[in-house]
């Protein structure tokens, strides 16, 4: 066995290793929400939410989702459909599901103001100007809820501090296509690291799945709603970059229960789906893109190369090819052995993530025909609708200012003038680059004087700059006693 072969297949065996590892954090890392009852923790406060379904040809989905809303233990809620300029009818089915409930409507979508609008979004700007909620759920037409998914996600993210919280739903696998595929859906997925207790990873990207997204009104309006990622094809990131700028607490939470979903619907709605999201994902970087390909390669097409060259060379009795053979194997079935959650998460056979080798091969060409069509705008086709493909627009972009999503905005805080908002926190009016910020101005205040603090005691020689270091690290310790000076 040579030393490129040694090399690949210890790479190939890291990846898995370090893939498996994140998977594992998930179950020990108190990042899955599933049903339970009611906590009583909200002191008899009920947050009155409004339910926004888009929705468009969706006339085979849309029943169960809207039965499945319906049946939501938390009662303070309103349910409001839009009809996208359907053609199957799909109006007319949510309003006979929808008939005896007064606190659901079905809006007739009107057409898209300029062909730049994304359907769903402009399908959602309507409903939010008809929603009366505090909160907000956006949820997809083909997403099946649990009773409790609303009331547990309110808890959580009122327990847990946040201004926005998604759920990652279930996959359900009901064809042998998803089967193939959607592990490897579920393991890409089971990479991203939940959101910490405080919501706000700035080391990380952004992410909301539109499937489940349920958002403060106050903050969905700071953020400047769907209207500022009207182009935008894959609109849930482009969302949650924009609530990273503002410094927002997100929370990102995996379920088995609360939330399930059939993704993609034959082999053209996949392949079409992954056309229009596996570049956005990548962060529309050529560079990530030549990252994940190779990724794709060590991980997968190299175990299987081992495998049959070295089984084919083993037939000669070379000891040395026999070996190679050996570890392709091994490498090959390290997954079923390592990722046994993504099996579990989908209801499946570990055997059928033998088949992560198929899912590798159809993503990576469905990442490089996205990016493909991205660069040069030959234009993405979704939901019988064909949009072309640009840059994202400065006012749904991150800027690198001081509420780039790059450097953490309470370190760039007092940059401009604080004026009382809406939240009725000291904010930071929008500009033409940059949202308004709100939430964390009260915690950026008490920074900026700490750091006026520390800045004067610097300037005075050090010294009383080093007693305060010593003095607060004592507190934190619970040890007593006065500080030292520097020597």
């Amino acid at each position: 066995m040579t030393t490129a072969w040694l090399a690949s297949l210890a790479i190939s065996a890291a990846f898995w290793l370090v893939l498996a590892g994140r998977v594992q954090r998930l179950r020990h890392g108190g990042a899955f929400l599933e049903a339970a009852p009611p906590s009583g923790q909200n002191g008899g406060k009920t947050p009155f939410v409004s339910i926004l379904v888009p929705a468009r040809n969706e006339a085979r989905d849309l029943p169960a989702t809207l039965r499945s809303l319906r049946a939501q233990d938390h009662r303070a809620r309103e349910i409001i459909v839009v009809d996208d300029e359907s053609e199957d009818g799909t109006a007319d089915v949510a309003r006979s599901l929808l008939r005896d409930s007064p606190d659901a409507r079905v809006l007739a979508g009107a057409p898209r103001p300029d062909p730049g609008w994304i359907g769903k979004s402009w399908a959602l700007v309507q409903a939010v100007r008809a929603a009366r909620g505090d909160w907000l759920l956006f949820t997809d037409a083909d997403v099946e809820h649990h009773p409790t998914s609303l009331r547990r996600a309110l808890e959580e993210a009122e327990t847990r501090g946040y201004d926005v919280i998604t759920i990652l739903p279930a996959i359900e696998c009901r064809t042998l296509r998803d089967r193939l595929i959607m592990p490897l859906f579920v393991l890409l997925a089971g990479t991203m690291r939940a959101s910490d207790p405080g919501g706000v990873r700035t080391n990380e990207p952004a992410r909301l799945s539109g499937a489940f997204i349920l958002i403060r009104h106050s903050t969905y309006r700071a953020a400047g709603g769907h209207e500022s990622v009207r182009g935008e094809i894959v609109e849930d990131m482009a969302l949650a970059r924009r609530l990273r700028a503002l410094g927002c607490p997100i929370g990102l939470r995996y379920t088995h229960t609360l939330v399930r979903t059939p993704m993609y619907e034959g082999w053209r709605e996949l392949w079409h789906g992954m056309i229009r999201f596996a570049y956005p994902m990548l962060g529309r970087s050529l560079a990530r893109l030549t990252l994940a390909l190779a990724a794709a390669f060590f991980g997968v097409v190299v175990p299987l190369l081992a495998l049959a060259t070295g089984s084919a060379a083993a037939l000669r009795a070379d000891p040395a090819s026999a070996t190679m053979a050996l570890a392709g194997t091994v490498l090959w079935l390290l997954p079923c052995a390592l990722c046994g959650d993504v099996a579990r998460l989908l209801r499946l056979r570990r055997v059928w993530l033998l088949a992560l080798p198929i899912g590798v091969v159809v993503l990576a060409a469905a990442a490089a025909v996205s990016a493909a069509r991205y660069r040069l705008g030959s234009g993405i086709e979704w939901k019988g609708r064909r949009y072309e493909t640009r840059e994202p627009e400065a006012s749904s972009r991150p800027t690198k200012g001081p509420t780039s999503v790059r450097r953490p905005a309470f370190l760039l805080a007092g940059r401009r003038p604080a004026v009382r908002g809406a939240w009725g926190k000291r904010t930071r009016p929008a500009t033409a680059d940059t949202p308004a910020v709100g939430p964390l101005d009260g915690y950026h205040a008490g920074f900026r004087r700490r750091k006026a603090v520390a800045r004067r005691d610097l300037d005075a020689g050090g010294g009383a700059f080093f007693v305060r270091c010593r003095a607060t690290r004592q507190r934190f310790d619970g040890v007593s006693g006065a500080g030292g000076t520097k020597t």
